[in-house]
Parts: C-alpha cells; sequence; structure tokens
C-alpha cells in the first residue's frame, strides 16, 4: 500500500520518509555546517 503512505515510506519502517531525511539533514547541517555541500552557482 505504498500509494497511500508518505513519501519513502516502506511497510518494515527500512527507509526513512521526506519527511524524517529533512529532519536529519537539518540536524547534521545544525551540527557540521561547513561540511554540507554548497552549489558553486
Amino acid at each position: 500500500m505504498y500509494i497511500f503512505g508518505p513519501p519513502g515510506w516502506s511497510h518494515d519502517g527500512s527507509t526513512l520518509t521526506v519527511k524524517q531525511q529533512q529532519r536529519l539533514f537539518e540536524s547534521h547541517k545544525s551540527a557540521n555546517p561547513e561540511v554540507v555541500f554548497n552549489r558553486p552557482n
């Protein structure tokens, strides 16, 4: 029933949803701002 779950959802919880990935990225970005990729343009 992936069609009814949020983006990235899996029935067994083996993958992160998009919201979970965004929260994880923000926490890593605030902890290590120099490591986050910045586009050159």
